[in-house]
């Protein structure tokens, strides 16, 4: 609803209220026997008359310089009956406003309350239009404000997310506090420029090595020339063959590497899958660093590393990694080196820990494990061996303890015991 309905309305009011007013004051007049007043009123008509300020005085004059009635639409010519008629109820007006020293009726009304709503009205609906151009400005703006509204609970809605994967780096980062991870992070963004530049400069150099490789060959050939019908020839050919065997074999090498990595990335993958039945696995990937090395990393799925996995899938991975550089050295019978682990299981469930033996005898390798996995506290509070694990073990198992009794402050009288369990 506008407030031009408003304004309608409102108007339609101050104008029943006027017509009531000036006839209510027509009466009175009457009754008082007022006759001039009267007369000047009704000027020997039926009906209610105006009030002389309707229209105004601004309008009144308009019409009169204009020559036409704005009321009726009909033209006023100058001293003519309508134009003189306008004149006269302009002239009314003036008069109206100046106070009659012989007036003897008291007017009905002692206040002017109706009269100022009225010429209320008439501002009104003078400026209607720049009011309504306001609502409409006033629409916009609350538009405005619900949509900026609506993008701060978005905001507030991804500051949130914000906040809480911030609580969860805190809580994975090893007791770091939230200042020396932004200065990591800082290092790390100066790394990343630093990498950045390099990466550009690498392909600049490698555009160069293309350069100088190719103006090497020429002057290889060109040398290779000159050498021809000479003594020299066949030293030349001897030295380009050379050439060619050194190239063939640093290109094999870099082949046989990545083929390397790549057979242990697929063999680390594998027995992952078997030690990490039915729990968080990830990918593992050798990357070769700039010195030629590789490392093992444990990927998600979306290629992203995880820098800092729990004990226990550190603990899988790094093995996984093991058993299949293990069983690759074994297939290619190179070398043969026995596995050799201190407390592999420490921070295995009971059910990882059966993964791990059981991945452990489908090896074929010598692998030797020291562990207290195989111990359990009796009713008298001393260690005893748990049979029902020792049972399950394909392999043997040896205990090593201290001999007893011992002086716990002279080590001299510590002596080992091994002894052969299955």
């Amino acid at each position: 609803m506008g407030f031009e309905d408003i304004a309608e309305e409102y108007s339609q009011k101050i104008s029943a209220v006027d017509k009531k007013r000036r006839k209510l004051e027509n009466d009175y007049l009457q009754t008082a026997g007022a006759e001039k007043i009267i007369k000047k009123m009704q000027k020997e008509t039926s009906f209610v008359p105006l009030p002389v300020h309707i229209p105004g005085q601004k309008i009144m004059q308009e019409m009169l310089d204009e020559e036409v009635c704005k009321i009726c639409g009909r033209p006023a010519k100058m001293h003519s009956e309508p134009w003189n008629y306008m004149l006269q109820r302009l002239e009314e007006y003036k008069n109206s406003l100046k106070v009659d020293e012989d007036e003897e009726v008291k007017p009905y009304y002692q206040n002017e309350y109706i009269v100022e709503l009225q010429k209320r009205d008439t501002i009104l609906n003078d400026n209607l239009a720049e009011i309504t151009k306001l609502r409409h400005h006033i629409q916009k703006v609350i538009s405005n404000n619900n949509r900026l509204h609506d993008e701060i609970k978005k905001i507030d809605a991804n500051l949130n997310n914000e906040i809480e994967a911030k609580k969860r780096i805190l809580a994975q980062a090893d007791g770091l506090t939230e200042e020396q991870l932004l200065s990591h992070l800082e290092n790390i963004s100066n790394w990343m420029d630093l990498k950045n530049k390099a990466v550009s400069r690498l392909e600049v150099l490698k555009g160069q090595r293309i350069n100088h490789r190719k103006t090497l060959e020429e002057a290889q050939e060109s040398l290779g020339k000159l050498a021809e019908g000479t003594s020299a020839a066949l030293y030349a050919k001897i030295a380009a063959l050379i050439r060619h065997i050194s190239a063939a074999f640093k290109s094999a090498k870099e082949t046989n590497k990545k083929r390397l990595l790549h057979s242990i990335e697929d063999e680390a993958n594998v027995f992952l899958e078997s030690l990490n039945t039915n729990d968080f696995k990830g990918t593992i990937r050798i990357l070769e660093k700039a010195n030629g090395q590789g490392e093992a990393v444990l990927m998600n799925s979306d290629n992203t590393r995880i820098f800092n996995p729990n004990t226990a899938l550190r603990t899988t991975y790094l093995m996984s990694v093991l058993f299949a550089i293990g069983k690759l050295a074994t297939q290619r019978s190179e070398t043969e080196f026995p596995l050799i682990f201190d407390a592999p299981t420490s921070s295995f469930t009971d059910a990882k820990e059966t993964e791990f033996f059981n991945v452990i005898s489908n090896l074929d390798k010598q692998v030797v494990i020291v562990t207290k996995s195989f111990l359990k506290e009796s009713y008298d509070g001393n260690l005893v061996l748990d049979q029902n694990k020792v049972n399950e073990v394909s392999g043997r198992v040896f205990r090593i303890e201290k001999k007893k009794p011992f002086d716990d402050k002279d080590l001299a009288t510590i002596q080992t015991v091994i002894t052969k369990v299955k």
